[in-house]
């Protein structure tokens, strides 16, 4: 079978064809992932944070308040823009890492925990709940 000039230069395009239509699928692809996994990341408000809190920095009693009645602590940081409420045991340990709620305390949630007192003292900082 013979073929014309036509007929070879036809087939001599179609691996080239071929190359560039999987050059073009494959960056689809690979945007289509990447944008979904920027979409997922900002959506993800993910597991209770781990950080690394440092008590030495609220050795001044201006920023804590010890409830002994209740077992709990606040702190004030200021730095941050927040109050954390934990557990005395906690205070204990020198530093360490420990999950900080994402979402803070309301209003309600404090006085009913810790009292009037609590709120005053971290007004108008929001208050997060510290655990183990």
């Amino acid at each position: 079978m013979t073929f014309t000039k036509e007929e070879d230069d036809k087939n001599s395009s179609s691996p080239c064809g071929l190359c560039c239509f999987t050059l073009v699928a494959i960056s689809v692809v690979s945007i289509s992932a990447l944008i979904t996994l920027l979409v997922a990341n900002s959506m993800y408000t993910g597991l209770p944070e781990r950080k690394h809190i440092n008590f030495k920095q609220f050795e001044s009693p201006e920023s804590r308040l010890l409830i002994e009645s209740k077992q709990i602590v606040l702190l004030k940081d200021e730095p941050n823009q927040r109050c954390l409420l934990l557990p005395l045991q906690i205070i204990g340990r020198s530093q360490g890492e420990f999950s900080l709620d994402t979402d803070p305390l309301t209003h309600a949630e404090v006085r009913q925990a810790v009292g009037e007192k609590a709120l005053s003292f971290c007004a108008p900082l929001p208050v997060f709940l510290v655990s183990l």
